[in-house]
């Protein structure tokens, strides 16, 4: 009977190893107390509470758990997702707020994720890790997740966002979890682009970055985690800076309506602590994949000039100023670009002055010469002097009006001739009274 007893508890202890070792040798992720609880308030997950062996779970390559000391969560994984750093996740770079500017977000990390689960999986939450020489609790005011649908590392109007926390940290170089809402369907690649919103008052000198430690996945169909390979990933370091360049340029065209092929002056200013930066003139959008220079000039401080001939062609040109101010390698960013037309005529444009500085008028400006007409009241209104107008070789002396009668010109010889008519009829009346 003892023998027999002896048996039977032989056969159980090595019935409940074998089940232990049975629930978790499957391909698995070993998880701390810790997370396992962030993944029970987040998703329906089939687990089991393993013995803590290292042989089925790596268990002392968890950290705050020391080997063999404290059970430990094993989780059954239906599939498993590749994650990598994509080839145009944003580089090492620098920031400083810009009151220009309406964009305040800074990609800092591009993750590329493969699937090789032939079901759907829903990602559920990702974890990172702050890092950096800023107060991240307080210089980073929110982290957002993002597909990135062109995959181009940088967040466009109309991509998706899958999941946000704010405030990104509760503590300077904390961990956050956020929770994401996506389904990543079976044998799909997508892009996650991670971004933080900086704050404006983020001190100059500082550093901040991250890594991310985990991002958990479940199976649509079994309802398993999902095991996220190539883990932890580092993203790009942002480094605060002075402002650098800044302010609205502005172009003017002096003269801006001219004869053809004249010189133009084009004055570039309205910036701020530019000095020797580059600003360029051209006839095409500072855009344009071919820029074509038609002058340029060395910023001193806050503007620069530069000069240029007109187009030998009539017409209305449009000439671009363009200077890359934040140094990221284009002029399309706001205050960047200005933009001004140039008129160009086939002769010189009219000038209009004021009567009193006139001392020629040609033949085309005068008003035509009025006779006086017999009986009207006499309106001084205007004097002028006599003008000389030349034609080919020839020199022909016009005389002009000394007097206006109501707008009836009167010339010298029209009073010189009164004058000998009253002349001659004192003579005949004092002869005529003599007799």
């Amino acid at each position: 009977m003892k023998r027999m007893i002896l048996t039977l508890a032989l056969t159980f202890l090595m019935f409940s190893v074998a089940f232990a070792v049975e629930a978790c040798s499957e391909q698995c992720t070993c998880l701390t107390i810790a997370d396992a609880v962030i993944l029970f308030n987040t998703s329906s997950i089939n687990q089991h509470f393993c013995n803590g062996n290292e042989t089925i779970c790596g268990y002392d390559n968890v950290i705050g758990q020391e080997n063999g000391t404290v059970p430990m969560f094993c989780f059954e994984v239906s599939a498993t997702v590749n994650a990598e750093k994509a080839d145009k996740s944003p580089g090492s770079h620098t920031w400083w707020y810009d009151s220009n500017s309406t964009d305040i977000y800074n990609e800092m990390l591009l993750i590329k994720l493969n699937s090789s689960s032939d079901e759907d999986i829903s990602l559920t939450n990702i974890t990172i890790q702050a890092n950096g020489t800023g107060n991240d609790s307080v210089d980073i005011t929110k982290i957002e997740y993002y597909i990135d649908n062109d995959a181009d590392g940088v967040r466009d109007a109309n991509e998706s966002k899958i999941g946000a926390s704010q405030p990104a940290f509760t503590d300077d170089d904390g961990t956050t979890t956020t929770a994401l809402t996506y389904n990543l369907l079976a044998g799909q690649t997508r892009y996650i682009l991670v971004t933080y919103v900086m704050s404006t008052t983020a001190p100059v000198g500082k550093t901040y970055s991250f890594a991310v430690s985990n991002i958990y996945g479940v199976g649509k169909t079994t309802n398993k985690t999902v095991s996220i390979e190539n883990l932890p990933m580092d993203s790009a370091v942002k480094t605060i800076v002075a402002p650098s360049c800044r302010g609205t340029l502005a172009l003017t065209l002096t003269p801006n309506s001219v004869n053809q092929s004249k010189t133009i002056t084009a004055k570039m200013n309205s910036l701020i602590d530019c000095s020797n930066y580059s600003i360029v003139v051209q006839p095409n959008p500072c855009a344009s994949p071919i820029p074509i220079s038609t002058c340029s000039c060395t910023v001193n401080g806050t503007s620069c000039n530069c000069n240029f001939n007109s187009s030998a062609t009539t017409g209305n040109y449009t000439f671009w100023a363009c200077i890359d101010a934040n140094k990221d390698g284009d002029e399309i960013d706001v205050g960047e670009n200005a933009s001004a037309i140039l008129r160009v005529s086939a002769t010189e444009p009219q000038q209009h002055f004021n009567q009193t500085n006139q001392t020629n008028q040609t033949e085309e400006n005068q008003q035509p010469t009025k006779k006086p007409l017999p009986g009207t009241k006499t309106n001084v209104t205007n004097t002028t002097q006599n003008a000389t107008q030349t034609t080919g070789n020839e020199s022909k002396t016009e005389i002009k009006p000394w007097i206006t009668f109501n707008d009836i010109d009167v010339t010298p010889f029209a009073i010189i001739g009164v004058a000998i008519v009253l002349g001659l009829g004192i003579i005949f009346w004092t002869i005529r009274n003599m007799r």
